[in-house]
């Protein structure tokens, strides 16, 4: 299979199976439901995370790019117009 063949299906499939055996390894156990853990401010703080790294490579890419990234940058002007 060509590099650019890889149904990305199979790509998430294999990371999700990836972070499963990690979480499994580092917690000694599987993630159930009702484990004492708030689920949505959990996958709240993760969707933080995940924004912080979004911006993180956006201004790395900007930067690659030879654009002078601004802190408050509008990629779409047009908005809220």
């Amino acid at each position: 299979m060509e590099k650019h063949d890889i149904p990305v299906w199979d790509l998430v499939r294999a990371d999700i199976d990836f972070r499963d055996r990690v979480g499994t390894k580092t917690y000694k156990k599987k993630l159930v439901p009702f484990n004492g853990k708030d689920a949505l401010w959990e996958a709240y703080e993760e969707a933080l995370d995940l924004v912080v790294y979004l911006r993180q490579f956006i201004y790395e890419q900007d930067v690659n790019k030879g654009y002078e990234p601004e802190p408050n940058k509008n990629k779409v002007e047009s908005v809220g117009k």
